[in-house]
């Protein structure tokens, strides 16, 4: 397990301040700091001062790396209490634009002037001592949401419409897209904005250096981010995922748990965990309380993320949130060590569309999750053989690309919203196609999950080993079939109980407020970590 938080390099100098910091590093086992480097345009420090940060944390055994904002941000994401801090781009750097043509500020497009002092900024804390470098927020062209985005400047739409043998203007353009009707420009939209994002890592990727890329919640190629292609142009690059959520309002109910959970797993389909870290955030200040960030960290290592990025904005976490998890450390490494060597195994897929170019809803209802389901969301374009059980909810299109996945599941389950919108080929689908006749996400947990457990026995869908909550709401399940394992995890701030099937046995469990728990089964015998 590895630990990672990133902190002022004027911090760390300070005489006073600094060996503070570092002892409460220390308690709090961090790894690797990350200090703040090329921030909206600038370095956030001196380059002396960032190295001499560098040199001090390398003193006392940290690893020192560099963390970026290559682009700026929509909006002051380093600290809203905090009205004199450095948010505006350069001048020379373009802004990008809207879909209205308007300015995004605090935050440019991605063009040449701009890759380049990138690029020159990496040299520079390279050849200053630093060797690996993570792009955060806002290396990417689009916000959380389900529409096509990008830049919409004049340069960029006339750039797209010559590379594409078109004839755009800005209003056409943007039209076409809401519309959906123009599959080709669709992806070739996309590709234009994902190729900027990944060209520009490209850039930066000289010689000496490591990169990795922040990766926003739920966040594709409408959003002008293809893992998958910036993975093979970066051989080993590192991806942070699990981002958002970064409040008790966000986070503290069932739905901000599933939905973090969810997105964990979204990306990991793309992109493996092998090169993943974490985004374990606090913002703004005390927003997120210490039970609600330990919890964050509980759900990323259940699903197969055990290299943890604490991060705050421009303050420092307080010493309460290292104390709280400097008590549960021990039980969550322990967890790490025993399950990091297996696979997570979902026999449960839930449809997230077809592709991020189709603008379709960003996010699928997440019933199956507080149903304790062993569930993960997987997109058209990608047929995936290891599930046994597709559940299709939503407003989503079933297209040529779903068409060809449906076989490949034992039973495929569409509720009523999914079969409206495609009733046209409805009466076209194989026999394994069945029409569930609820909209997923419209009553209560309770009242849903009873509802799908039972639409899932009528259908027969379920084999005999398949292991799952029979009982209880609101507790979501990994499964790890090589350990004969499953994590189960309690989504609610109070204690809550089920019934677990793992093999073919059942046993009862309780967790406390937050608790999960690695379960295993032995010939009938259960043993159950808590942590």
């Amino acid at each position: 397990m590895k630990i990672n938080y990133n902190i002022d390099p004027a911090l760390l100098v300070d005489e006073v301040e600094g060996p503070k910091v570092i002892a409460m590093m220390k308690e709090a086992r961090v790894d690797t700091i990350w200090l703040w480097g090329y921030f909206y345009g600038s370095t956030w420090s001196s380059l002396e001062t960032i190295a001499e940060a560098g040199r001090i944390a390398r003193s006392h055994g940290f690893e020192a790396a560099i963390i970026q904002l290559p682009v700026g941000h929509p909006g002051n994401s380093l600290n809203p209490d905090d009205d004199a801090i450095r948010l505006k781009i350069p001048d020379h750097w373009r802004y990008r634009e809207d879909s209205a043509g308007k300015p995004k500020y605090y935050i440019g497009d991605i063009e040449p002037v701009m890759v380049r002092e990138n690029v020159e900024s990496i040299v520079a804390l390279r050849d200053a001592g630093f060797t690996r470098f993570m792009m955060d927020d806002d290396l990417r062209l689009g916000e959380l949401g389900d529409e096509i985005q990008g830049c919409f400047c004049d340069i960029c739409v006339s750039e797209f419409g010559r590379a594409s043998g078109r004839t755009l203007t800005r209003e056409s353009l943007v039209q076409a897209l809401q519309d959906k009707a123009d599959t080709v420009l669709m992806k070739e939209w996309v590709g234009y904005n994902c190729s900027k994002v990944t060209n520009m890592m490209k850039e930066m990727n000289v010689p000496g250096v490591e990169l990795g890329i922040m990766v926003m919640h739920l966040g594709d190629e409408r959003h002008g981010i293809d893992m998958r292609e910036i993975q093979e142009a970066i051989p080993g690059c590192e991806f942070r995922v699990g981002e958002l959520h970064f409040s008790d309002g966000e986070f503290g109910s069932p739905e901000g748990k599933a939905s973090e959970l969810l997105g964990i797993q979204y990306h990991l389909n793309l992109v493996g965990r092998e090169r993943t870290v974490s985004e374990t955030t606090v913002f703004p200040p005390k927003s997120l309380n210490e039970n609600n960030l330990i919890c964050k960290v509980k759900i990323a290592v259940s699903a197969g993320i055990s290299d943890i990025y604490f991060m705050s904005g421009t303050w420092l976490i307080e010493e309460s949130y290292w104390n709280a998890w400097s008590r549960q450390y021990p039980a969550i490494r322990q967890i790490a060590e025993w399950c990091d060597p297996y696979e997570r195994a979902y026999p449960v897929h839930l449809a997230k569309g077809t592709h991020g170019a189709y603008g379709e809803a960003v996010e699928p209802p997440l019933l199956p999750y507080y149903a304790g389901l062993p569930v993960k969301p997987v997109r058209g374009n990608e047929p995936d053989t290891s599930g046994e059980v597709l559940l299709f909810f939503g407003d989503y299109h079933i297209g040529a690309e779903w068409k060809a996945c449906f076989p490949l599941y034992k039973t495929v389950i569409v509720d009523s919203k999914a079969a409206e919108r495609n009733k046209d080929v409805l009466g076209k689908l194989p026999a394994n196609v069945k029409i569930w006749s609820h909209e997923a996400g419209t009553l209560p947990a309770e009242t849903e999950v009873a509802l799908l457990r039972s639409e899932l026995e009528a259908c027969e869908a379920i084999a005999s080993g398949f292991p799952r909550l029979t009982e209880g709401t609101n507790l979501a399940l990994v499964s790890l079939p090589d350990r004969n394992s499953v994590i189960v995890m309690n989504l609610e701030e109070h204690s809550n109980a089920g019934r677990l099937k793992l093999g073919d046995h059942q046993t009862s469990i309780e967790l406390p407020a937050l608790g999960f728990a690695l379960v295993d089964e032995r010939d009938g015998q259960f043993n159950v970590h808590l942590f």
